[in-house]
C-alpha cells in the first residue's frame, strides 16, 4: 500500500524545515516507497517485462520496512519477504540517521531482492566471483541511478568548480575539464564521498573504494582481493570507469578543440543520459547470464550481447568497445588476453552454432509452460551441453518486450532457465574428471550444480545457450572450472560442519560496517 502523506503537506505553500520533513516518519515511509518503486520501474523498463521476487510467497508484493530496528544496518532479507531498515545515533550524538533516507541505500537493498527474483541462485556458494557479485551489482545500480539525475550530475561539477575558483554557474566547461581523470574527480570521488557520509558506519560499501581503484590486471589474482567485498570492487570500477571513458568521449568530441567549451548544464545531460542508458544495459545483461556460477568476464560477454541486440551499430555510446577496454584493464579477461591487449574472444554460446530438434515443441506453449521448455531441452541435451545423470529442470520462462534505444524497435525473446543438480561424495570426483581439494575427506558430501540459460527469439529458436551442465567428458575446462569452485569453497569453510549454506545479508552488512572484511573473518 501506499503510505500515507504526510500532515505538513496539507498545505504545500506553507514553508516547512528541513529538520521537520526529515524528521516525519510519514515522510520516511513516502521516500523509501518512491525509491523502491523506481527502483523497480527501471529493472522492469530494461528487462521488457514484470519482475517476480526471490521469495515462495502466492502474493506478489514484498515489505518495506523503513524503522526495521535500532542499527546501523540494512538490508533484504528473503526470509521475512523484506526490506529492512535501521536507524542508529549519529556519531555527534546529535541526530538519528535514518537509513530509509538514503537514496543509494534503498535503491542497492531494492536491487539484492530484484536480482533474487531473477537469479535466485546467485545467492548459492560459486565462486568469489558469483559472491562478490550481488554487492557490486547492486553498487552499480545505487550509483548508475543516482547519475542518471541531471540534477545530481549538475551540483556536483558545479562543487568541483567552485573548488577550483569557478563559481560562476553560467560559466562552460573547458577541454580541461571533461577530461576522464577530472571528470572522476568531480563526480565520481564526491558521489562517492557522499554516499560514505550518509552511510555513517554502514559506509564501508565498495562505492567508497572503487572509485578511487586504479586500474590493474593484478587484482583478479591476488589474495585480497578473494574476499567477496573487496572483489566486488573490482567489478564496480570496471563499469563505472567505462561510464567515465564513454562520458570524457562525448564531451571532448563536443568541446572539439582546446580553445572551444561546453555549457555544463549540456555536459550533466550528456553523463545523465550516458548513465541511464548503461543502468539499462546493466540490467537487461542479467538476462544474458548463465543460471548458475556467474563470472565476471561472463558478465562483460552478457553486456555486450544485450547491447548488441538493441544497437547493433555501437557508434554513438561506443560501450561495447569501452567496456571491453575497461574490464581488461582490470584483469576482467584470460590472463593472455590482460597481458597482450588483444580483443577478448567471444564466448562459446555465441562460437557454436548447433542445430537443435524442434519437431516434438511448440513455440506458444514454451513462452509460459516450463514442462515444454524442459521436453526441449532433454530432447536437445547433446547440442545443450546438458549430462544426463543429473536432475534436470526448469526454473523459470519469461517472455520480455525490449525496446531499442534509438529507433524505438520491439525485440521480443523468451528467457528460459535450465539448472542440473548432481550429489556425489568427494571420494567420487575423480570419477568425472574433478580433481578433490586438498584434504577434503572423501565422504564429504557435495552438491554439484550446473545449467543453461536459453535465450529464444520471436519464432521460437534458440539464439543462445549460455552457460554449462554439471559434467561434460567432451570439455574438461567445466570439470576443471567445478574442481576450481570446490576448492575456493573448501578454502572458505563452506563444508566444514556448522557452516551456513547461504550468506545473509544482514550478516555481510553489518561485517562490512564494521570493517570485517578479512579473508579470516568471511565465512560462508
Amino acid at each position: 500500500p501506499v503510505p500515507r502523506s504526510p500532515s505538513w503537506l496539507a498545505n504545500p505553500a506553507a514553508p516547512v524545515p528541513d529538520a521537520v520533513i526529515l524528521g516525519d516518519p510519514g515522510f520516511h515511509a513516502q521516500n523509501v516507497y518512491a525509491i523502491v518503486m523506481r527502483t523497480l520501474a527501471r529493472f522492469e523498463f530494461a528487462l521488457g517485462r514484470r519482475v517476480s521476487w526471490g521469495f515462495d510467497s502466492p502474493g506478489h508484493q514484498i515489505k518495506v520496512a523503513p524503522h526495521a530496528f535500532a542499527d546501523a544496518n540494512a538490508f533484504y532479507s528473503r526470509r521475512d519477504e523484506a526490506l529492512l531498515f535501521g536507524h542508529f545515533p549519529s556519531r555527534d550524538g546529535s541526530r538519528n540517521v535514518f537509513t530509509c533516507l538514503s537514496h543509494d541505500i534503498v535503491a542497492h537493498e531494492t536491487s539484492h531482492a530484484v536480482l533474487d527474483g531473477l537469479r535466485k541462485r546467485f545467492m548459492e556458494p560459486s565462486s568469489p566471483d558469483q559472491a562478490a557479485f550481488h554487492e557490486a551489482f547492486a553498487d552499480v545500480v545505487a550509483l548508475l541511478s543516482v547519475f542518471a539525475v541531471p540534477e545530481v550530475v549538475r551540483v556536483l561539477l558545479d562543487r568541483h568548480l567552485d573548488a577550483r575558483g569557478r563559481s560562476n554557474p553560467k560559466a562552460p566547461l573547458r577541454a580541461s575539464d571533461v577530461k576522464r581523470d577530472q571528470l572522476a574527480k568531480s563526480v565520481l570521488l564526491a558521489i562517492a564521498k557522499e554516499f560514505g557520509r550518509e552511510m555513517g558506519p554502514v559506509g564501508r560499501s565498495a562505492l567508497r573504494h572503487s572509485a578511487a581503484l586504479p586500474p590493474s590486471t593484478e587484482y583478479m589474482t591476488s589474495e585480497e582481493f578473494e574476499e567477496p567485498h573487496r572483489r566486488g570492487e573490482i567489478l564496480v570500477s570496471a563499469i563505472m570507469n567505462a561510464f567515465l571513458s564513454v562520458w570524457a568521449h562525448r564531451l571532448e568530441a563536443l568541446v572539439g578543440d582546446p580553445n572551444r567549451a561546453v555549457d555544463r548544464y549540456r555536459a550533466a545531460e550528456e553523463g545523465s543520459a550516458i548513465a541511464d542508458e548503461l543502468l539499462t544495459l546493466a540490467i537487461r545483461a542479467l538476462d544474458y547470464c548463465p543460471p548458475v556460477h556467474l563470472e565476471f568476464a561472463t558478465f562483460l560477454s552478457a553486456m555486450r550481447t544485450a547491447d548488441r541486440e538493441v544497437r547493433p551499430v555501437d557508434e554513438k555510446y561506443r560501450f561495447r568497445e569501452l567496456l571491453l577496454e575497461s574490464f581488461v584493464a582490470y584483469g576482467i579477461a584470460h590472463a593472455a588476453t590482460a597481458k597482450s591487449g588483444a580483443p577478448l574472444p567471444e564466448p562459446e554460446w555465441e562460437r557454436a552454432k548447433p542445430i537443435y530438434d524442434y519437431d516434438r515443441t511448440r513455440f506458444e506453449s514454451m513462452q509460459r509452460d516450463a514442462d515444454e521448455v524442459f521436453r526441449f531441452a532433454w530432447e536437445n541435451r547433446p547440442e545443450l551441453r546438458l549430462y544426463d545423470g543429473a536432475y534436470t529442470r526448469v526454473i523459470s520462462v519469461r517472455p520480455c518486450v525490449r525496446l531499442a534505444p534509438e529507433d524505438g524497435f520491439a525485440l521480443r525473446e523468451t528467457v528460459a532457465e535450465v539448472l542440473q543438480q548432481l550429489s556425489l561424495t568427494a571420494g567420487e570426483l575423480g570419477r568425472y574428471g574433478i580433481p578433490k581439494p586438498p584434504d577434503m575427506p572423501d565422504s564429504t558430501p557435495l552438491m554439484l550444480l550446473g545449467g543453461v540459460t536459453l535465450i529464444f527469439d520471436e519464432y521460437g529458436r534458440v539464439k543462445y545457450a549460455i552457460g554449462d551442465g554439471v559434467f561434460d567428458p567432451k570439455r574438461p575446462s567445466v570439470q576443471e572450472r567445478q574442481g576450481k569452485r570446490l576448492a575456493s569453497l573448501w578454502a572458505h569453510g563452506y563444508f566444514r560442519p556448522g557452516s551456513a549454506s547461504a550468506r545473509r545479508f544482514a550478516a555481510v552488512h553489518r561485517n562490512r560496517s564494521v570493517g570485517a572484511t578479512t579473508l579470516s573473518k568471511e565465512r560462508w
